[in-house]
């Protein structure tokens, strides 16, 4: 089984594994990174943030949830 960046079948340049992956804080589930975000709303005034898996790593990240424009 193939894992980390070998599972998508392509080299990712090292300038653009760390800014999709590398930089970005890594949890190993969906519900630690929800939790983490939570706890940033509540405490810290943290904007909304939605957990996601990543294509490189495996792992989750959390993305930014924009305001719709009106």
């Amino acid at each position: 089984m193939r894992t980390g960046m070998d599972r998508l079948g392509f080299e990712v340049p090292a300038a653009k594994g760390r800014r999709m992956c590398l930089e970005k804080r890594q949890f190993l589930t969906k519900n630690a990174a929800r939790d983490f975000s939570i706890k940033g709303v509540k405490h810290y005034d943290n904007s909304v943030q939605q957990p996601y898996r990543c294509g490189l790593c495996g792992k989750f990240h959390l993305a930014t949830v924009r305001k719709a424009k009106k």
